[in-house]
């Protein structure tokens, strides 16, 4: 066998040995998304879209099954926690905000998720907090806001208690809970100046 036979059957071999790889890696990123599908994942799905999905279905814990399969694009844990976030504004479910937390992002979904109950009442978030809320009487949201930021600011659960709107209720003790549950965002913005109650 000549010198040259044997560099050709190399290469030959070496190409061989490469096209067998190069066919494996397709093989892998083809089957492996696949086979999470079967298994029910949502491989690369639009996280808001599946927000939407899940407050059809009243299920939070679906956006658990977000997989990012890929370099490109948010992660697999962003992704799921901007699902979670996105289905508690859109169903109006403070208590979905627990599944990312602890967390800034959790405490901004707990707020997220009263927020459109103020987008025809807009005066309601004006309030002032030192005053007896039934004052605000004649507005039952803006007198359920006034508590809700009575019990934000005395971090008090009881104060919970006397708001009457179910949603605002929720955030209220899903927000103090979380001051009590997770010591460690206490000094976040979204509980404004760090206080003791």
């Amino acid at each position: 066998m000549s010198i040259l036979q044997r560099i050709v059957g190399s290469i030959y071999s070496f190409l061989r040995i490469l096209l067998f790889g190069a066919a494996c890696i397709v093989a892998i990123i083809i089957l492996i998304p696949a086979g999470m599908m079967l298994m029910g994942y949502k491989v690369n799905v639009d996280s808001k879209e599946l927000a939407e999905e899940s407050a059809k279905k009243g299920d939070p814990t679906l956006c658990a099954n977000i997989i990012n399969y890929g370099l490109l694009g948010p992660s697999t844990g962003e992704s799921r926690s901007h699902c979670v976030y996105t289905y508690a504004k859109i169903a109006k479910d403070p208590t979905a905000c627990s599944l990312i937390m602890p967390s800034d992002y959790g405490l901004s979904c707990i707020n997220q998720s009263i927020e459109s109950l103020f987008e025809d009442n807009q005066d309601a978030q004006y309030i002032d907090i030192d005053v007896n809320c039934s004052t605000y009487s004649s507005n039952p949201i803006r007198k359920d806001y006034c508590f809700f930021s009575q019990a934000h600011r005395s971090k008090d659960l009881n104060t919970c208690k006397q708001i009457k709107n179910p949603t605002i209720q929720s955030a209220c003790n899903e927000k103090i809970g979380a001051w009590y549950k997770y010591p460690e965002l206490r000094r976040s913005s979204y509980f404004g100046k760090y206080r003791e109650p």
